[in-house]
């Protein structure tokens, strides 16, 4: 046993947390001598906050007798139960021998924190009600293990935003920082939240979390898992029965059923350790063949892999854009009489949106013309339901209208006149 004892978890307590807290009880002064206590060398100690790595050491840490093992340890403190739904069915049967006293490998210490990297928050995140509880029945706090996930931005207890501590992640890899000292139990939970319109929908995501941490262990999806999900998305038109899925479509099914605003900054949120490890990337360089030293990612490279939303670059997209321009200057070389006078700017507008949101000119309300948001309506039910695209599967119709309501409730159709198309059933005359 380490120093003759070892703190008991608190719930839900990440392990990480337990580890501050036997640097706090032992009276250590010094990462490295605790680390070398708990693990026999100086540990990058990070991944503890999410999984159980070194869990072996446990053997070590406490008696049989405590309860406390790497089996406890690893399904009540740390994340293992939420990722294991992803886990390959070899390594989900490897994991299970060690959590039982196997044999650590150098793939079981790797292979999670690989999967799970892009999940891990940029600070250390606390709920204040929690934190003010746990003082108030433990006289200590700790950091809990759900509260860690990226995506869990509120208190599914309570109900309020989470809090970041000034405590970055990544300076956890060689430090303790111990929840009581770097956690204000008092802080306002009142102060201004900017993802307020969203607070159902993040609840429900942390919700689905919360589930998976406590019944992830009893899914195997390696069993039938992947024909559920596919069954699901055929069932729902997003797949064939070959197994191919319609990506767009699924992202047009993810847009209408979350809303794009609150997707784009789910997205952006959860995407930002992805975009910081390739700025970490963008600083490692090589030697080439003439001895020059060069780095490993080129500028288009930078760019490529920089992309947000969609799958393509900032001048890809541009030059997709075109077409709107080049329609104009094609026509514009073309004589019309009075009749069809507007048309060249009728079909270079055709990608403009009432709230200024579209292409080329970003024209607004009445700059475009009834002729306009008429032609804009049927380009894009065109574009959804056509069966001469190679890239994309035919979008049902019905489908495809809820996508223009969808697109007149965000103020980009004209309401009215998509109402008027849909009762027209008009492309129920076009062969």
């Amino acid at each position: 046993m380490v120093g003759g004892f070892f703190p008991a978890p608190y719930p839900d307590e990440c392990l990480y947390s337990i580890l501050c807290r036997y640097y706090v009880y032992s009276g250590s002064t010094s990462f490295g001598i605790t680390a070398r206590e708990l693990f026999g060398n100086e540990q990058n100690v990070t991944s503890s906050i999410y999984l159980p790595i070194k869990i072996e050491y446990v053997d070590n840490w406490t008696s049989p007798s405590s309860g406390i093992s790497r089996k406890t340890i690893a399904e009540n403190h740390t994340l293992h139960p939420y990722w294991s739904i992803t886990y390959p069915s070899d390594f989900r049967a490897e994991t299970d021998e060690i959590l039982n006293g196997g044999t650590i490998t150098t793939k079981f210490n790797r292979f999670g924190t690989f999967k799970s990297r892009r999940s891990w928050s940029k600070y250390l995140k606390y709920c204040p009600v929690c934190a003010n509880e746990d003082m108030n029945m433990y006289g200590e706090t700790y950091w809990r293990r759900q509260h860690q996930i990226s995506e869990m931005i509120y208190c599914t207890n309570h109900k309020v935003r989470l809090l970041n501590s000034e405590v970055p992640v990544k300076r956890t890899a060689t430090g303790f920082y111990p929840a009581t000292s770097e956690i204000n139990a008092n802080s306002d939970v009142d102060v201004p939240d900017n993802l307020l319109r969203h607070k159902e929908k993040f609840l429900k995501i942390g919700q689905e979390s919360e589930w998976l941490i406590k019944y992830g262990l009893e899914v195997d999806w390696s069993v039938n898992g992947y024909e559920k999900y596919w069954k699901s998305l055929r069932d729902k038109g997003l797949a064939s029965f070959q197994g191919r899925c319609d990506y767009l479509e699924l992202e047009s099914a993810l847009s209408d059923y979350w809303g794009a605003d609150f997707l784009k900054i789910l997205f952006d949120m959860t995407d930002e350790s992805h975009f910081e490890r390739i700025k970490q990337l963008a600083a490692l360089t090589y030697t080439d063949e003439n001895g020059e030293i060069t780095p490993i990612l080129t500028e288009d490279n930078m760019e490529a892999l920089n992309i947000r939303r969609g799958t393509l670059t900032v001048k890809e997209l541009n030059i997709m854009r075109e077409h709107a321009s080049v329609t104009s200057r094609l026509l514009g070389e073309m004589k019309f009489n009075d009749y069809y006078k507007d048309v060249k700017h009728w079909a270079e507008s055709h990608h403009e949106f009432l709230n200024g949101a579209g292409y080329p000119n970003k024209l607004t309300g009445s700059e475009l013309t009834p002729e306009i948001c008429i032609l804009t309506i049927m380009d894009i039910y065109e574009a959804l339901t056509a069966r001469d695209r190679p890239y994309k599967r035919v979008t049902p119709v019905d489908r495809a209208l809820n996508i223009l309501l969808s697109d007149a409730s965000e103020g980009k159709l004209h309401k009215e006149l998509v109402e008027l198309f849909i009762e027209s059933k008009v492309w129920e005359n076009v062969k």
